[in-house]
């Protein structure tokens, strides 16, 4: 027996309607958990990291580049300026002229890259700057602007070179020693990552924290930001990495956190780093993140003992964790 026609057409109308009621249409939830899974690898955790730490790690670097950009906001509203650009992360990395030399470094190879690629363009003009290389020269003039004695010359002259990427690049290539072609071709494939290429997902990653401000990055302050985005991720497990090692009873836990993200690391801490390791769990993110919070003033020796103990929400609280890729 076939049921009636008009009571096939109503279900179906029914169903169709209950398929786009709003209230059953769950909002997107963005994340670059497998993406950050992969910066895991690259830059020294095992091939297949712990999910719960990839999840760990998207949820801390969301948090710090929010309050980055809040705190660029901040800097644009008191130079009333109509977006948040270049000037407003140079101003906010004044104080590290490590990490500010790094970003012009990253620029400046950028500009070089794109010069010898101009080169074989017969209908470039001669002597005509190139997009990165302009980008390159904002940076510098506001840097010139604000330097009112000179500290900042040893910063924007003779770039090119990078210690810490040098350090980096020889840590991956150790590591790499011993891969047969799928796993290199795989440890390849995590080294190559940005946020750069992911540019329209990372920008609606934040879109909640953008809505709570009347102004928007401009381009090159989007550029900016995934810059950071990776360098805090890279950090934090470079740092995550150490307070494993402390835990194993490898190095020494007074000294190789504080010498993790200098130009000159020890060879002894380059030797540990390639010790066959277990898999970077939550905690270690949280011992970086706890240290973070409470960093010794200058003159007082850092140990366990002093150490207040935090929980872990409060590391998360954004009134107590620093914004890492501006320390």
């Amino acid at each position: 027996m076939t049921k009636p026609k008009g009571k096939k057409d109503k279900s179906a109308a029914n169903m169709t309607n209950a398929l786009l009621d709003p209230q059953d249409v769950k909002p997107v939830v963005i994340s670059f958990n497998s993406e950050l899974a992969l910066l895991l690898h690259g830059f020294g955790d095992i091939a297949r990291p712990l999910d719960e730490t990839a999840s760990l790690l998207d949820e801390v670097v969301h948090h710090q580049i929010s309050q980055l950009i809040l705190l660029a906001y901040d800097v644009a509203v008191k130079r009333q300026s109509s977006h948040i650009g270049q000037e407003e992360f140079i101003y906010l990395l004044r104080k590290n002229k490590t990490k500010l030399r790094r970003l012009l470094n990253c620029l400046y190879l950028k500009a070089i890259k794109k010069s010898f690629a101009g080169a074989l363009d017969t209908d470039a003009l001669p002597g005509q700057e190139n997009e990165a290389q302009k980008k390159l020269s904002s940076c510098k003039k506001f840097l010139e602007l604000i330097d009112n004695t000179g500290e900042y010359e040893c910063v924007y002259e003779n770039l090119g070179e990078d210690l810490i990427s040098h350090r980096r690049t020889f840590m991956a290539y150790k590591s790499s020693e011993t891969l047969d072609d799928p796993d290199y071709t795989n440890f390849a494939k995590c080294r190559q990552f940005s946020f750069t290429k992911h540019m329209g997902r990372f920008q609606q990653w934040f879109a909640q924290t953008l809505d709570s401000i009347p102004i928007r990055p401009s381009k090159f302050g989007w550029e900016l930001l995934a810059y950071f985005a990776h360098e805090t991720a890279a950090e934090i497990i470079e740092c995550s990495l150490i307070v494993q090692k402390e835990q194993d009873g490898v190095c020494n836990p007074h000294c190789s956190l504080h010498s993790a993200y200098s130009e000159s690391a020890s060879p002894e801490l380059q030797q540990d780093s390639l010790v066959m390791r277990s898999a970077l769990k939550p905690a270690h993110i949280f011992e970086v993140l706890r240290r973070f919070v409470d960093r010794p003033k200058p003159g007082l020796v850092f140990s366990r003992a002093r150490a207040t103990t935090l929980a872990s929400e409060m590391v998360m609280d954004s009134m107590n964790t620093p914004v890492v890729c501006i320390l």
